[in-house]
């Protein structure tokens, strides 16, 4: 509620946006504008959520649609299919030897999540799980003892003598403890926490929005004043079905929005086994309010179809649901 640091961040800015370095990448000119100009991929993801932050502080629609904007010529120009830019140390095309920084994959899904709480848009939350179940899990081994600097969605190795294309040398695609640069070891550990944090948000009226989906259980209060407790249960992203358990003292009545994903079709939604009468629009999110007994059970299916998806120089994937397979 500090309005000093609001004109602070303003500040902050224009002066960065009126530099010979920033201004060609940075100033609501450039976002605005119909190209992307190169840049190096991890400081462009981090820095691009500031117009949003800033949006979302003074309802100025102007430092929204350049950061929109910014995303929409990111998705053109540089999207890999795992759902993160190519940055190899720069922007690189979306050529099938393309790579990216682990940086880089932190640092978009949390400025997504930005976008995701300003719009209340779906389609930045399908663009977080995307780049998260992919290229965050591919780029660290399973007891996170070791990582890549760089990974790509068309790597065949992931050794020291990995010939793929990337810069700082090729020990740089292996999984290891730490690297000659130390920025993505901290990342890593930013990704899935990250994802977390945005599993349950609130909407204006204060209402729960279930906004990721993942085993969770969430504690909050209606606007009515009145403790709930909402418990998710799911293997999603390998599983369709998702399940959720209201625990409360009496009956209470609020309101539960959930995300329809925009690659689902024919998505189906149960109260304790019986169809319920609410539209499940891809890529919206469906409002279920109603008086919550204690003990209800609701459970969400998202059917995953198995599609194959054509990419630039004859490259192929296929996908199911928020998983790829390239």
């Amino acid at each position: 509620g500090n309005a000093r640091l609001l004109e602070l961040a303003r500040r902050a800015w224009a002066q960065a946006s009126a530099s010979a370095r920033w201004a060609p990448h940075f100033s609501l000119e450039s976002l605005l504008a119909d190209r992307l100009p190169g840049y190096h991929g991890p400081a462009w993801a981090e820095v691009v959520k500031v117009p949003v932050i800033i949006y979302m502080y003074t309802g100025d629609e102007r430092w929204l649609k350049a950061a929109v904007n910014g995303f929409r010529k990111l998705d053109r120009d540089h999207m890999l299919v795992d759902g993160v830019p190519s940055s190899n140390e720069g922007f690189d095309g979306r050529h099938p030897r393309a790579v990216h920084e682990t940086c880089t994959i932190a640092d978009l899904a949390l400025s997504l999540s930005y976008l995701l709480m300003a719009t209340g848009s779906a389609e930045w939350a399908d663009k977080i799980e995307r780049a998260t179940f992919n290229a965050g899990a591919g780029a660290v081994m399973k007891d996170f003892k070791a990582f890549q600097y760089f990974s790509g969605p068309n790597q065949v190795l992931a050794t020291h003598d990995s010939s793929v294309g990337q810069a700082g040398g090729a020990a740089r695609m292996s999984y290891r403890p730490a690297h000659d640069i130390q920025c993505c070891s901290g990342s890593i550990n930013r990704i899935f926490p990250g994802y977390a944090s945005r599993l349950w948000l609130a909407d204006r009226r204060g209402d729960l929005v279930a906004a990721m989906y993942g085993p969770s259980t969430v504690n909050f209060t209606t606007p009515a004043g009145v403790p709930v407790r909402v418990i998710e249960r799911t293997n999603y992203p390998f599983s369709e079905r998702i399940e959720f358990r209201f625990e409360s003292a009496k009956p209470v009545k609020f309101a539960l929005s959930l995300r329809i994903p925009g690659w689902t079709r024919d998505a189906t939604l149960l109260l304790n086994r019986q169809p319920m009468d609410v539209p499940l629009i891809p890529g919206s999110f469906a409002r279920v309010e109603r008086l919550f007994l204690p003990g209800d059970l609701l459970t969400l299916t998202l059917p995953m179809r198995l599609k194959m998806t054509r990419w630039p120089e004859g490259g192929v994937a296929l996908e199911r649901g928020p998983l790829v397979y390239s």
